[in-house]
């Protein structure tokens, strides 16, 4: 059927024909950020690293503040380190913030319960570094995180559909909406390993990332990068990410109106299970300090991202059937950097 697709205010209807993805062409968001790091020797072992952040959108604002604390042992060839990161985000929906699980009324607009909420996100980190030999360097981390608060994507949706054929409305066919509800806490551990090699005058670069949390998500990423020096100043490196996870426990494409409605429930596609594949390229040079600018290196990175994910059989019914419950998903990034220290 058709669909009507309205911006947060209710303002700026698009239409949608059947079949095809409702999205509001005239979505548009602006954000702003800031992040700085400072690091500072204290001795000949020890080292600091302090950092924080801001980020402000219209409906979103986070404060990061985030230190870490190194030490070398060994002649300098093995580096203990340990960090801890706090981040306290400010939500405000334009509109308010919905009732989650209530149905997303049919004029747009939403069903606000409050006008913010918050949430906030600790995190902690143990690594080691080691120097196998004058060419081979080995890294390992565990790293911990907590969130707490107000967790669900206010603009996200679940649809209810058809379970029966109803005339006039098919089997599988959407009926209404109802807002997301996630849970209010999330706990996520990572495990991290990564090599480096030194192979006459270029880096090979081997990293793997294991992770789980309290949502039921495991993922696993696999990246390789090799840098290769085209010249003292230039180089260019290619790289390559395989990201693979499974689904949170209450994620869900759709719901049957012959169920009941759960405590959690998700149709958002980073809670579904999927394949991610990134191919890239990066150039790069060293910049000479001028007269306006700091010395730095330069740099510009290509890249071609492919998402893949499978249908869900629960909701895969009738006029289901005909769509993909899980579109392709394929991105071209291109990103100019300018790194550089005082």
């Amino acid at each position: 059927m058709t669909q009507t697709v309205t911006g947060p205010s209710g303002k700026k209807t698009t239409t949608i024909a059947p079949g095809q993805t409702p999205v509001n062409k005239y979505f548009k968001d602006t954000r702003g950020a800031v992040k700085a790091t400072w690091s500072q020797p204290l001795g000949d072992v020890w080292r600091l690293n302090l950092g924080g952040s801001v980020s402000l959108e219209d409906d979103f604002k986070s404060l990061g503040a985030n230190a870490l604390m190194a030490r070398s042992f060994n002649e300098q060839n093995t580096t203990v380190s340990g960090g801890l990161s706090y981040e306290y985000d400010s939500i405000n929906p334009i509109g308010g913030v919905p009732d989650p699980l209530s149905v997303v009324p049919a004029t747009g607009g939403t069903s606000p319960v409050a006008h913010s909420r918050t949430k906030n996100i600790k995190g902690a980190l143990i690594g080691v570094t080691q120097v196998m030999n004058q060419n081979w360097l080995v890294q390992m981390n565990f790293s911990y995180g907590s969130s707490s608060g107000y967790l669900n994507d206010y603009y996200k949706q679940v649809s209810v559909i058809e379970s029966q054929t109803m005339m006039p409305m098919p089997q599988g066919d959407p009926l209404y909406q109802i807002y997301e509800n996630r849970p209010s806490t999330r706990s996520q551990r990572t495990i991290y390993l990564r090599n480096k090699v030194y192979l006459n005058g270029n880096v090979l670069d081997i990293s793997y990332r294991y992770g789980w949390d309290t949502w039921g998500v495991r993922s696993n990423t696999l990246g390789l990068r090799y840098r290769w020096a085209l010249s003292d100043h230039f180089f260019m490196e290619p790289h390559l990410r395989y990201y693979r996870q499974s689904a949170a426990y209450f994620y869900r494409r759709g719901l049957l109106n012959s169920e009941p409605v759960p405590e959690f429930v998700s149709a958002d596609y980073r809670l579904a299970g999927f394949t991610g594949r990134t191919i890239g390229l990066e150039f790069g040079t060293d910049v000479r300090k001028g007269n306006w600018w700091p010395a730095g290196t330069l740099t510009l990175r290509l890249e071609h991202y492919t998402q893949t994910g499978g249908s869900d059989p629960q909701v895969n019914i009738g006029v289901q059937q005909n769509f993909s419950l899980y579109p392709g998903l394929s991105a071209n990034i291109v990103q100019v950097d300018y790194s550089f220290g005082f």
